[in-house]
């Protein structure tokens, strides 16, 4: 039957071509220059409306994204006038046919192809859309897009010519099966990733503490992995699949740094002494532009517990500042205030002491000894 259809279409093809009205083949062809004039400020203005709608979630597009998805979109306003040409010839016969799966390709292929060129604008959106913060890598996200975008897209066009995929899916099945078994980790990896990323547990720069596994700073998220940067300068490439399951703390989204300070001062300071020192210490947290106020935090200082050797006293604060260095300026100004507190009220500091005791000895050790 095909060789039938093929015997027969030069001869279907001339006698539509003689039949055809000319009138409309020139307009169609006006309507293919109208359209291919027209694709650019179409595409534009279609543009416009979607960054107009990402801007509403706070996502601003960058001009790299827009002139990327413009290609895709100008193709798409191309195969929309190529459609239209096509409807108002009106061939007849194989050749329609023919003309009509054509133009459904090129339709097809102009979706597909604004897809394939949005990945990379989908991979950021998905990774992130704050602009005050830095995002994710989204690099393997694009790549996963793209590979998604090119198979249905070549799925879609071998569609529209009547080609059955079932026995190719069939193949690529057995096939992914068997790469699957052999790549568990990669997609356990994979799926790790996405979950850290769905979550917002972390983003680039940082600094993470996972318990058993790393601690430092997050320099890239990948597909498989994610790299740290450790406080000793050491770069630690990480399976997400560990991440995502490790008790993570995201140090760098704490609001204040906690100071705790145990004061140990001797057992014959007085009263009016020790209320001297608390007081003196309070005042010194309250003024202070370094330290955080309640409510915002929690700020204490008491006289803990007795004990044999020590009177101990609690400085229980918050810094202002998460940055490392202003806290450590903090922390010394504390220092500095508990030290002048003490000395002020002519009290003392109590030092661990150990006393040892030596007995008699007994006769006969002194007679060993002789």
């Amino acid at each position: 039957m095909p060789d039938e259809v093929m015997s027969e279409f030069p001869t279907s093809t001339m006698s539509n071509l003689l039949e055809t009205d000319w009138w409309r083949v020139g307009a169609a062809l006006g309507v293919v220059l109208v359209f291919t004039v027209a694709r650019r400020p179409m595409a534009k203005l279609f543009l416009s409306a979607i960054r107009a709608c990402l801007s509403y979630f706070e996502f601003d597009v960058s001009d790299d994204l827009r002139l990327a998805v413009q290609r895709g979109a100008e193709l798409f306003v191309f195969s929309l006038g190529l459609i239209a040409a096509i409807a108002l010839v009106d061939f007849q016969g194989p050749l329609g046919d023919i003309s009509n799966k054509i133009s459904m390709s090129v339709l097809v292929i102009a979706i597909f192809s604004a897809a394939f060129e949005s990945a990379t604008l989908g991979a950021a959106v998905i990774a992130g859309s704050s602009r005050t913060r830095r995002t994710m890598n989204a690099g393997w996200i694009e790549k996963i897009l793209k590979v998604i975008a090119v198979v249905l897209g070549i799925a879609s066009v071998l569609g529209v010519w009547g080609i059955d995929i079932g026995p190719m899916l069939t193949g690529v099945g057995i096939a992914g099966a068997a790469t699957a078994l052999a790549a568990q980790d990669l997609f356990k990896n994979l799926i790790g990733g996405m979950s850290n990323m769905a979550e917002e547990r972390f983003v680039i720069g940082d600094w993470i503490r996972a318990e058993g596994v790393a601690e430092g700073v997050v320099e890239d998220v990948s597909l498989r992995s994610t790299a740290v940067r450790q406080f000793d300068m050491t770069l630690v490439h990480i399976p997400n699949s560990a991440l995502a399951n490790a008790p993570l703390i995201n140090v760098s989204k704490m609001k204040h740094r906690r100071i705790r300070v145990s004061v140990k001062l001797h057992c014959s300071t007085k009263l009016d002494q020790l209320s001297s020192i608390t007081d003196s210490i309070r005042t010194f947290l309250s003024t202070s532009s370094e330290f955080a106020q309640p409510p915002a935090a929690a700020q204490h200082v008491v006289i803990e517990s007795f004990s044999d050797e020590a009177i101990n006293m609690l400085v229980y604060c918050f810094t202002r500042s998460t940055n490392l260095g202003d806290f450590l300026g903090a922390q010394e100004s504390l220092m500095f205030a508990i030290r002048h507190a003490v000395t002020q009220a002519n009290a003392k500091f109590a030092f661990e002491s150990r006393n040892l005791t030596i007995q008699d000895a007994p006769d006969d050790f002194l007679r060993q000894s002789d």
